[in-house]
């Protein structure tokens, strides 16, 4: 998904610098977010664990992210 996301970022026009710096923001946001919606991140790897679908994902996550509000 990183290579995807350079690649992205490559045709878009980015710069090195500007490339770096969109995938550093990603990677702290993504972490925070986890942190902050902790029962979300279970809910996803127990969906994952089961092999489900990325739509069942995402319910798992949205289910628990709207039960504690953003």
């Amino acid at each position: 998904m990183l290579l995807q996301l350079i690649d992205v970022l490559r045709w878009l026009g980015f710069t090195e610098t500007e490339k770096e710096a969109h995938i550093r923001w990603a990677v702290s946001n993504t972490v925070s977010l986890l942190h902050s919606h902790s029962e979300a991140r279970v809910s996803l790897a127990e969906a994952i664990a089961k092999a489900k679908p990325i739509g069942a994902c995402i319910e798992a996550i949205e289910s628990a992210i709207s039960r504690h509000q953003i």
